[in-house]
């Protein structure tokens, strides 16, 4: 759990500042005093590790569901009667059964050191054992060749081909992690080719330092370092 003043928090906030100055220089000239306000933010160095477990928490942490089995605290404490007369039933809330679940798609048209990805697959391992979270893998280009269900913590990454060079097409990609249910996905990739389907769910595209330029289609992107 991040605190209050913790890294993620920090290069959060300073990415919304920076977001907000922007749209409100838009057409403003190259004196604008937002140009310097910009200037004097801090420029964070937060390791994409920590951004990733940040993105990754938020949408894979248990939460609260409305529970009709068991009423609530102030039910309880009032004997469900308000004085003299009877008050309606009021449900409680307990945690979610359900286990969320993690898609990861890899991108296997570009190329990805080894070292780098041995990175990436342990902090996706780490990841699913802490949040308990089941995790399905899309490996593809411009079509799915794989796709494999892990227990929490399980995952192999560590395997992937990357064959360098050639397109990808994103679409059958998602639609096929979509098939899932997943609560988030993170697609590892150059950003190189077309994606025609956007998932409701949140996407993080994690590109490596080369591809950091490339524009991301939708969802958030993080450049791994």
């Amino acid at each position: 759990r991040q605190g209050a003043g913790s890294p993620e928090d920090e290069a959060e906030a300073s990415r919304e500042w920076r977001e907000r100055l922007l749209r409100a220089h838009a057409g403003d000239g190259a004196h604008s005093m937002l140009r310097t306000l910009l200037a004097d933010l801090p420029k964070t160095r937060t390791p994409w590790e920590q951004v990733l477990r940040m993105q990754l928490g938020r949408a894979l942490s248990p939460h609260a569901e409305v529970s009709w089995s068991r009423p609530a605290r102030s039910y309880i404490a009032n004997q469900g009667r308000m004085g003299s007369r009877r008050m309606p039933f009021e449900p409680g809330w307990s945690q979610s059964k359900r286990v969320p679940r993690l898609a990861v798609v890899v991108d296997v048209s570009g190329s990805i050191d080894h070292t780098l990805m041995e990175r990436f697959a342990r902090e996706i391992e780490a990841i699913t054992r802490r949040l308990e979270t089941g995790l399905v893998l899309i490996v593809g280009d411009e079509r799915v060749q794989r796709v494999e269900r892990f227990k929490p913590g399980q995952s192999d990454l560590r395997g992937i081909e990357f064959q360098g060079g050639g397109g990808t097409d994103f679409t059958p990609l998602l639609e096929e992690a979509d098939k899932h249910l997943p609560d988030i996905g993170v697609v590892l990739t150059d950003l190189d080719g077309p994606a025609r389907f956007r998932p409701h769910w949140p996407v993080v595209w994690a590109v490596t330092e080369k591809d950091a330029h490339a524009e991301a289609p939708f969802g958030r992107k993080i450049v791994l370092a």
